[in-house]
């Protein structure tokens, strides 16, 4: 993942795991993509469901594109099952990215 140099191990942790940076494959998907690099991951997802597609469009993944499709779940979700954060801020902390908010604002 690229831009991940100016962040703690924690905060890359969280990154890894926040729910834009997930993608439901199957066992035998994950497990033959999952040391090799973006470039080649989104080959395969070119042929793959629509959120694989979509992840495969990005020109590179980085912690602003996870960011940005976390957010776009969270919209997808709030309209789809009816429920609203009260706040962005209350959509970053759901994330486990407070962080970036706080980093954001310092550059």
């Amino acid at each position: 993942m690229d831009g991940l140099k100016k962040y703690t191990d924690q905060q890359r942790h969280c990154f890894k795991n926040t729910l834009g940076n997930l993608l439901p494959l199957s066992k035998s998907v994950n497990s033959s993509l999952k040391n090799h690099s973006f470039a080649e991951k989104k080959e395969r997802y070119q042929q793959g469901c629509k959120s694989e597609y979509e992840v495969s469009l990005e020109p590179n993944w980085t912690p602003e594109s996870i960011v940005k499709r976390s957010l776009n779940l969270l919209d997808f979700m709030q309209e789809h099952w009816q429920f609203k954060f009260s706040s962005d801020n209350d959509k970053y902390k759901f994330l486990n990215l407070e962080f970036y908010i706080e980093n954001t604002r310092k550059e």
